[in-house]
């Protein structure tokens, strides 16, 4: 009887051991994941950096408005089915929750099929035909406001400034003397601009007896300042992958998609 009691007392004692240890060991596992949820989140509120390098291509033109305020007749970016893009890649520093800043280097193709020009206070007969072959290389510090819509989404709007140098040169032809082209400007154009006896699209002007030979235009400034003005879309791949869509002026109207890296 004492040997019953006493074993079912043991069992007793080891049951009640065996719960107090099950106690003290619940509080402390979930000690542990909280503490290691803490210690994410807090790492997550110390990081207030993050930094980005994309590549970027862009199809650009330049403003139709600005030119027809001061020619009435100008070539203009895409004519003829030619594509004008630029290419380039940019830095871009973020401080979480605030601002964005950034450093660009950009090549732009500017250059426009041949055709006359025309300044709106001008005769016909000092119309020139243009050969517009410039390019610019930029470097351009802008600052972007941004809001987190979404964990993969941030809308941004922000400009900058910077400096371009312009590469090749614009080529000046006049109508040659004795011409038809020139007799049809000098009895201005029959209403018609240019005149049929002057229409070269798509004619070499070297080649065309009615241009003289061509002189490049001495008032283009290899220095010019660049303006950017810029709203687009920033697409999060995972944690390091970015994708971005913009639009805006840099000197010229832009649409662009930018893609790389991001830590």
């Amino acid at each position: 009887m004492r040997d019953d009691i006493a074993r079912r007392l043991g069992w007793r004692w080891i049951g009640g051991l065996a719960l107090a240890w099950s106690l003290l060991l619940i509080p402390s596992s979930v000690g542990a994941d909280k503490s290691s949820d803490d210690s994410i989140q807090l790492e997550e509120l110390e990081r207030e950096d993050e930094y980005q390098i994309v590549g970027r291509v862009r199809a650009i033109g330049v403003p139709n408005v600005a030119l027809d305020a001061m020619y009435d007749h100008h070539s203009a970016s895409w004519r003829n089915g030619d594509p004008s893009l630029a290419y380039g890649f940019e830095f871009l520093w973020r401080k979480i929750n605030a601002f964005e800043l950034s450093a660009a280097v950009e090549y732009a193709d500017l250059g426009m099929p041949g055709t006359y020009w025309k300044r709106s206070d001008a005769a016909a007969i000092g119309s020139d035909w243009v050969d517009f072959n410039l390019s610019m290389i930029s470097v351009v510090f802008s600052g972007y406001w941004y809001w987190d819509a979404q964990d993969w989404l941030s809308p941004y709007l922000g400009g900058g400034l910077g400096v371009g140098y312009l590469l090749g040169e614009a080529t000046t032809y006049n109508p040659q003397p004795g011409s038809a082209c020139e007799r049809a400007l000098r009895e201005g154009g029959g209403g018609a601009y240019p005149p049929s006896a002057c229409r070269l699209e798509g004619t070499s002007p070297d080649a065309s007896e009615q241009l003289t030979v061509g002189r490049p235009e001495d008032d283009v400034w290899p220095i010019a300042p660049v303006v950017n003005l810029t709203m687009g879309l920033r697409f999060n791949i995972r944690d390091y992958g970015v994708i971005k869509l913009e639009g805006g002026i840099y000197d010229y109207w832009f649409v662009g998609l930018s893609g790389g890296g991001q830590w």
